[in-house]
C-alpha cells in the first residue's frame, strides 16, 4: 500500500507496537494503523522504522487503558 501520510505516533510503556493515523493512497480517508518491525506486510515495517527514526514527530509514551475487573458471583 501507498503511504500518504501519518500522524499521531504512540506506543505502550512495554511494547513494540507503534500505533499512528495513516492515509493510504488507495483509501479515502485516514485510518488507526498498528505498525510493527515484525509485521509481514512490507507497508507496516515501513511505518515502524519511519516512525521509530521521528519521521511523523516523536512517539510519545501512552499508559494502557485500566479494564476494570468484574466482581464474579456464584450461585
Amino acid at each position: 500500500m501507498k503511504i500518504i501520510s501519518a500522524t499521531h505516533p504512540h506506543r505502550f510503556p512495554d511494547g513494540c507496537t507503534v500505533f499512528l493515523k495513516v492515509w493510504f493512497e488507495e483509501l479515502s480517508e485516514p485510518v488507526l494503523f498498528a505498525a510493527d518491525p515484525f509485521d509481514c506486510e512490507r507497508h507496516g515495517k515501513e511505518l515502524w522504522i519511519r516512525a521509530m527514526a521521528g519521521e511523523f514527530g516523536p512517539v510519545m509514551t501512552i499508559e494502557p487503558p485500566l479494564i476494570p475487573l468484574m466482581k464474579v458471583v456464584g450461585p
